[in-house]
């Protein structure tokens, strides 16, 4: 796991893309911590990140080895949640559909979801928190509008 601590009273988990705890996600990490949080990036793959001209690998590990299983951040939710105020759930890419489906099962205070693409397969989830979905105004893979 990726953290950034230094006693902020609100953290924010930041969930990674397929490719892994990389440097663009360290550096989001590293902008939201001097925002004044506290910030916790859990590795979903376990190993090295992927580059961006492994996405055939990177989404199909991602597939294979951990899919939109959210036990591990319920768990970490709720080893955080004695020591903060609030808990804010960001995600990107696959990270945004885990952050969409962690919205539905009251283990944070807020989510943003950048890009998740999969949220489409779990529209059946209402979110128990106030919820921003950031989505591509036209999508080659699926029509947006659908999510509205």
């Amino acid at each position: 796991m990726f953290e950034l601590i230094s006693g902020n009273d609100n953290a924010i988990v930041v969930l990674h893309e397929i490719y892994g705890v990389n440097d663009h996600i360290k550096r989001i990490c590293k902008l939201f911590h001097k925002s004044g949080f506290d910030v916790y990036c859990p590795d979903f793959l376990n190993r090295e990140p992927f580059t961006y001209g492994e996405h055939e690998e990177a989404y199909n590990y991602f597939k294979k080895h951990c899919g939109f299983n959210i036990s591990k951040i319920i768990q970490l939710t709720a080893d955080l949640r004695p020591s903060y105020k609030k808990i804010i759930i960001v995600g990107f890419s696959v990270g945004g559909t885990l952050a969409w489906i962690s919205a539905s099962k009251t283990i944070c205070d807020g989510v943003v979801s950048f890009y998740g693409s999969r949220i489409r397969d779990y529209t059946e989830h209402e979110p128990d928190c106030p919820v921003l979905v950031i989505q591509a105004k036209y999508e080659e893979a699926y029509d947006p509008v659908i999510l509205q």
